[in-house]
């Protein structure tokens, strides 16, 4: 997202006390809400996707990963109050690294938090304090104007309105609507008071105008279940929508267990016979540090979701999984409990839509819903290859 023109960019933050009243949907800080994004800016159609590794009140960090041509790129953004302000690192000590979130623990801590609440107060307390009153509750008409470098800009509350065809389960959100204005740069935000965060953006920048459009979100803690879908057309649904979203933890969900009890064994006997760098020379990366041992130790799950993070962290996966989409066209029984599914899947590739049908292996799960059963293919044709004796 564009930042509130170059003045409100490098405006900023401190701790300030949790509003209720602002975000009065949220039992916590909403850490993990995942977000996908569509701009319309000059038809170029980037889509991007976000997620909440960290919030203290007004304060919330948000990974981001986005296309750039036939790139990937990865950073870290800081909102205060309602809009963005800046770019993590811009806000950092010296030349400070900040790993890029990922579903295997890599978090924004308390000590990064502390230390762009510093920085960003020491410079800019007055901007904070005025947020700050807006933030506990905000009332359309609210309004404050602030200098920055000799030129004045301003932040005001101009209505309350409610977002239909909010991608959630009731289907809308209320927002409270933000305007900020330099002399030339103009922003408006839809800011989520359920959710805790901007649902609609668009600006005008000297007469060039753009929007972006939330595609697809899942709030931390409320939506989404450990049960299997429970056919195979809600299977691929919530499968192209966990893909959309770089949803590492709901893709290791919607496939069966016995494919990653499968994928294990394969993999120890690939370590067991020294074939580990080759592995990770075809992109099967588990981590520093993550022998034969250290393997044996991890769930079949987690060492599936530890080789897709790392994926979508180092390669160009991610520009496919943002805009895929999968739906079925019919149904091959093999018995009760299994199936081979003729999928229609559709992703972009360089700005171009690529349609392909194919068969996608399910299985039934304990729950008696349905998941993902494919692993095994992919992973003989790799292991193989690579001349592992497989058990």
């Amino acid at each position: 997202m564009r930042g509130l023109s170059i003045l409100l960019s490098v405006a900023a933050t401190m701790a300030a006390p949790a509003a209720a009243e602002t975000c009065a949907g949220d039992t916590g800080d909403n850490g993990g809400a995942i977000a996908r994004w569509q701009s319309d800016a000059q038809g170029e159609g980037d889509t991007w996707v976000e997620r909440t590794v960290a919030r203290d009140g007004p304060l919330a960090i948000v990974g981001v990963v986005t296309q750039d041509g036939t790139a990937v790129r990865h950073r870290f953004d800081v909102y205060y109050g309602f809009a963005y302000v800046a770019d993590l690192r811009d806000l950092m000590d010296g030349d400070t690294a900040v790993p890029f979130f990922t579903d295997h623990g890599r978090r924004v801590d308390a000590a990064v938090l502390q230390s762009v609440r510093e920085n960003l107060n020491q410079s800019f307390g007055g901007f904070v304090a005025e947020m700050d009153r807006i933030w506990r509750n905000p009332t359309a008409g609210q309004t404050f104007t602030y200098t920055a470098f000799g030129e004045e800009s301003s932040v005001s509350v101009k209505s309350v309105e409610r977002v239909e065809g909010f991608p959630d389960v009731d289907g809308a959100t209320d927002t409270v609507v933000i305007e900020t204005r330099s002399s030339d740069f103009g922003e408006t935000y839809w800011f989520s008071t359920e959710y805790c965060r901007v649902v609609r953006y668009a600006y005008d920048d000297m007469g060039v105008t753009g929007e972006d459009r939330l595609l697809n979100f899942k709030p931390s803690g409320r939506i989404g279940t450990n049960r299997s879908p429970a056919t195979p057309e809600a299977l691929f649904t919530e499968l192209s929508t966990a893909m959309n979203l770089l949803d590492v933890a709901a893709m290791s969900r919607l496939t069966h267990p016995d494919s990653f009890a499968d994928m294990k064994r394969a993999l120890e006997a690939a370590y067991r016979q020294g074939k580990r760098e080759a592995l990770e020379q075809q992109g099967l990366v588990l981590g520093d540090g993550v022998d034969l041992a250290a393997l044996q130790a991890m769930s079949g799950a987690e060492i599936y979701e530890r080789a897709m993070s790392d994926l979508i962290l180092n390669s160009n996966i991610s520009i496919l999984l943002m805009d895929i989409s999968m739906d079925l066209v019919g149904l091959v029984p093999e018995g009760d409990d299994v199936a081979h599914a003729v999928v229609k899947t559709q992703f972009r590739v360089r700005g171009k839509t690529v349609a392909h049908n194919g068969s996608i292996r399910i299985k039934k799960t304990d729950d008696g819903g349905w998941a993902m059963a494919m692993i095994g293919g992919m992973r003989n044709a790799v292991l193989l290859g690579l001349g592992v004796e497989l058990p």
